[in-house]
């Protein structure tokens, strides 16, 4: 069973975004206090009255890294976020800011974007949760396809083979991620005659003979199957009845 990235892959790709998220928030909290940054380092050549107004537009930059956890992470690390979104918010409310009320406009700003990102974490956790049980379905029916006696061959609209069984590579070698028309035929541009995937993917169900170059005869049942990444493919059951 093939899937878009290895589990070795997929660990060092969240690995990648979990610098990236706090590296964002990072940057952030710097903006939030680049006014007293300004002052405390004498950087007069960046004093801009936007870093010293009431600070309700900086903290929208907050989004991006709840809503980027709330997406890649779920519910937990958006938690985090949160806790610490509100350990930056507060020294600026309760001692820095001359504006009014500057503890309530934080608060407000808080409670709603921990709604609007706990939401999106559960939404994408049941997301994650939904297509691992539909990957662990599709692993146990192609592994059932590996127990049956004729070859199976499963082809994407651009010719490229995604799943083989046992009998498949028996006969043929592994080609998966090959194109069929390379693997069956051993051509670098798809078949002209005999080949009815534009069918297949329209709704057709196909029954015909192929003969293969080396001479081999093969029956073929060719029917629709729509992949876990919603592409329409052709599922090919190939049986070899002869010379």
């Amino acid at each position: 069973m093939e899937y878009k990235y290895s589990q070795e892959k997929l660990r060092k790709l969240n690995i990648r975004r979990f610098y990236f998220l706090f590296f964002i928030f990072a940057l952030c909290s710097i903006l939030y206090y680049f006014g007293e940054i300004i002052d405390f380092l004498g950087w007069e050549v960046f004093r801009l009255n936007f870093f010293y107004t009431v600070h309700d537009i900086h903290r929208l930059v907050f989004l991006f890294p709840v809503m980027y956890a709330a997406y890649y992470f779920g519910v937990r690390a958006t938690a985090i976020i949160i806790i610490l979104m509100i350990s930056v918010f507060m020294p600026r409310a309760l001692f820095i800011s001359p504006y009014p009320d500057p503890l309530v406009r934080a608060t407000l700003f808080t409670v709603t974007i921990a709604l609007v990102g706990l939401f999106m974490a559960r939404e994408s956790e049941r997301r994650v949760k939904m297509g691992r049980y539909i990957e662990k379905t599709k692993e146990q029916y192609f592994r059932a396809l590996d127990e049956v006696g004729d070859g199976v061959l499963l082809i994407d609209s651009d010719y490229r083979i995604r799943f083989l069984n046992d009998r498949m590579k028996h006969e043929f070698g592994d080609g998966t991620g090959l194109y069929c028309y390379n693997y069956l035929h051993k051509k670098n541009t798809p078949c002209q005659q005999g080949c009815r995937l534009n069918d297949v993917r329209e709704g057709a169900t196909i029954e015909m003979e192929y003969d293969l170059p080396d001479g081999r005869r093969y029956q073929v049942v060719a029917l629709p199957y729509v992949d876990t990444d919603n592409v329409v493919c052709q599922l090919s059951i190939i049986r070899n009845i002869g010379e």
